[in-house]
């Protein structure tokens, strides 16, 4: 069976603005409006995962581009879901 492809998605604030209007509070809430797959978590402010999705992918970057925040995106196959560790004393 072929394993699902995630994307985690990570927005943050750039060291410095070379163009544009920066507002990390306005991007905040332009992200949050983004409509995610059943699927998606956002695990942090500013880190989401969500199966391969382009729609969703598109929505945050343009979020991003229209605040100058930057962003980074990681691609990888992985398990469907979250897998428990062992706890150790």
């Amino acid at each position: 069976m072929k394993k699902p492809k995630l994307l985690l998605f990570h927005a943050f604030q750039p060291d410095f603005i070379t163009s544009g209007s920066h507002d990390w509070n306005a991007f905040l809430r332009d992200a949050s409006l983004v409509p995610f797959p059943t699927l998606g978590e956002r695990l942090a402010t500013n880190v989401w995962l969500f199966p391969e999705d382009h729609a969703t992918e598109r929505a945050l970057a343009q979020a991003a581009r229209r605040w100058s925040i930057a962003t980074r995106i990681r691609a990888f196959v992985g398990a469907s879901d979250w897998q428990p560790l062992p706890i150790h004393p």
